[in-house]
C-alpha cells in the first residue's frame, strides 16, 4: 500500500511548531514569515530553506532590537468592550453575536468573538464612560441644549441633546427619558436642571435652549431664563416654516386634492410613474417632512399642463383615475398655483437652507426678515412676526440684554436655529426600537447614547 503525502497545512504546523520565534500559521493556513511579513511556500522543505537563508531574514533573525511581527494585530485588553462599541455604533443588535457564521469569522482570524451575556455587561461600563467622556469635553464650557419630545412604539420620550456653542454643530445625546405621563412645563424644568447638575455645568454657562414651540416648552423657557441668567430661548426655525407650509396647504384645498390624488393613481404603478419622467415623477409628499407639501405644490405649478395632458390620457376608468381627471381639469387650480409660486416659492427654499447643520440664527433672522410674500393671501407674515416675538431669536441678533457680553452674543449668532439634531435622534431611536428588539427603559437611554453620539461625529 502506498505511503499518504503529508498535507501542505501539516508541513506548515510542522515548521511553525519548529521555528516558533520565525513563522506562524496565517488565517488561511498558510505559512507566513513573521520576521519578513509575506507568505512562504512550503510545499518542499527546500523553498523554506532557501527563505530562511536570504539575507533579508538572516538579518531581521539576528538583530536584537527587532520586534517580530504577528500577522493578526494582537487583541485587546477589553475586546468584549471594542466588540459591543462596534456593534451599537453600527446599531447591530447584541444577539447578532449567537450567528455561527460570525462567531467562526472572527474564530479564522484568531479573535473569538465573546458571549452575547459577556457583551451585555459591558454596556453599562461603556454608557458611563461615555457620559464621563462627555463631561469631560464640555467642562467650563458655554452650553447648549436641545430638547424635544416623540411618541415612539406608544411610549413618549424625552431627548436631551448637549454641545458647546463654540462649536454648534456638533451634539451629544446626553439622556433619553421615557415618560408616564404627558410632559409638561414642570417636568422639563426639572429634566433640564438635573442635565445641568449632571453635567456640573456652572449656571451662568448654560446659554443657549432650542425646542419646539409647544406651550408647555416656551413655559419652561421663560422660568429658565429665571433660573439660569445668560440663557436664551430659540424655539425652532424649521418648525415655524413648516407650519407656514401646513397653513398654505391649509387654504388651497384643491390644490391638496390634486396632490392627494395624483399620488394616489401613481405611487403603486410604475407605468404611470414612467409617462411623468421627462418631468420627473410626481413627488409624494409626508405631511411630518418639512415643507414637502410646498414643494409638491410648487412641482403642478412648474408642469401643470404636462401633468393634465399626461393624466387625462390615462385609459383605465376607475375612481382613483376618474378624481385625478377631475382634479387636474379644476377651473380655479391654475390661479391658486400662480399665487403658491409667486407668494411662497421663498419658504420652500429657506427650508433647504435649514437643512444645513451650518446654517446659522443670524442668517434664519436676515431671511425671515427678507423674505417675499408677494400679497400673502394667506397672512404668514403675521405668524412668522407673532412667533418670532415669542422667541428669543431677534434679542439675540439685536443684542438686547446689557448683562451680555459682545463675545457671547457673537457666539450664539452663529449657532443653528432649528432642533433638527434631535429629530435626527428620534429617527435613531425609532429604528432601535423596532418591534424585534425588546429593551429595559433604564438600557434605551444607553444604546441610543453610543450609537448617535458615534454616528454623528
Amino acid at each position: 500500500m502506498p505511503k499518504a503525502g503529508v498535507s501542505q497545512i501539516c508541513k506548515a504546523r510542522q515548521i511553525a511548531r519548529l521555528h516558533p520565534t520565525e513563522f506562524s500559521l496565517s488565517p488561511t493556513n498558510d505559512l507566513y514569515c513573521q520576521l519578513c511579513g509575506t507568505v512562504v511556500q512550503c510545499d518542499k522543505q527546500s523553498r523554506v530553506t532557501q527563505h530562511r537563508d536570504t539575507a533579508k531574514h538572516q538579518r531581521l533573525l539576528h538583530k536584537p532590537s527587532t520586534s517580530q511581527q504577528s500577522f493578526l494585530n494582537p487583541r485587546s485588553s477589553d475586546f468584549a468592550g471594542d466588540v459591543v462599541h462596534a456593534f451599537l455604533s453600527a446599531d447591530i443588535p447584541l444577539y447578532k453575536l449567537r450567528n455561527s457564521q460570525l462567531r467562526q469569522l472572527f474564530l479564522g482570524i484568531g479573535h473569538p468573538l465573546p458571549s452575547e451575556s459577556a457583551c451585555r455587561n459591558k454596556v453599562d461600563t461603556l454608557a458611563d464612560l461615555e457620559c464621563d467622556r462627555i463631561n469631560q469635553l464640555m467642562k467650563d464650557k458655554q452650553l447648549f441644549m436641545v430638547v424635544d419630545e416623540s411618541d415612539i412604539s406608544r411610549t413618549q420620550y424625552i431627548n436631551i441633546l448637549i454641545g458647546s456653542i463654540e462649536s454648534p454643530s456638533v451634539t451629544y445625546v446626553y439622556d433619553c427619558v421615557p415618560l408616564t405621563a404627558s410632559a409638561d412645563s414642570q417636568l422639563i424644568i426639572r429634566i433640564i436642571d438635573d442635565t445641568i447638575r449632571s453635567l456640573g455645568a456652572d449656571r451662568q454657562n448654560f446659554c443657549l435652549l432650542l425646542s419646539d414651540a409647544a406651550r408647555y416648552m416656551t413655559a419652561a423657557g421663560r422660568t429658565l431664563k429665571v433660573l439660569y441668567p445668560q440663557l436664551f430661548h430659540v424655539t425652532c426655525i424649521s418648525h415655524l416654516v413648516h407650519n407656514c407650509a401646513l397653513k398654505v396647504k391649509t387654504k388651497y384645498d384643491k390644490v391638496d386634492e390634486l396632490i392627494a390624488r395624483v399620488k394616489a393613481v401613481t405611487v403603486k404603478n410604475r407605468t404611470r410613474q414612467s409617462r411623468f419622467d421627462n418631468i420627473g415623477r410626481p413627488p409624494c409628499p409626508v405631511v411630518t417632512r418639512w415643507g414637502s407639501w410646498l414643494n409638491a405644490a410648487l412641482y403642478y405649478a412648474d408642469n401643470l399642463p404636462t401633468v393634465k395632458e399626461i393624466v387625462t390620457d390615462f385609459e383605465d376608468g376607475g375612481v382613483l383615475v376618474t378624481r385625478a381627471k377631475q382634479s387636474v381639469q379644476e377651473e380655479h387650480l391654475p390661479r391658486s398655483l400662480i399665487e403658491i409660486s409667486q407668494c411662497y416659492r421663498s419658504l420652500a427654499t429657506l427650508v433647504v437652507k435649514l437643512e444645513s447643520s451650518g446654517y446659522t440664527i443670524m442668517q434664519a433672522y436676515d431671511d425671515l426678515a427678507s423674505m417675499d410674500l408677494g400679497n400673502d393671501p394667506c397672512q404668514i407674515r403675521q405668524y412668522l412676526s407673532k412667533r418670532l416675538s415669542a422667541s428669543d431669536i431677534g434679542s439675540i441678533v439685536h443684542a438686547t440684554r446689557d448683562s451680555i457680553p459682545p463675545t457671547l452674543y457673537g457666539l450664539l449668532q452663529h449657532c443653528q436655529p432649528t432642533s433638527a439634531s434631535v429629530e435626527r435622534s428620534f429617527s435613531m431611536l425609532r429604528k432601535i426600537l423596532a418591534r424585534d428588539r425588546q429593551f429595559l427603559p433604564s438600557n434605551v437611554k444607553k444604546y441610543l447614547m453610543l450609537h448617535y453620539n458615534n454616528v454623528s461625529h
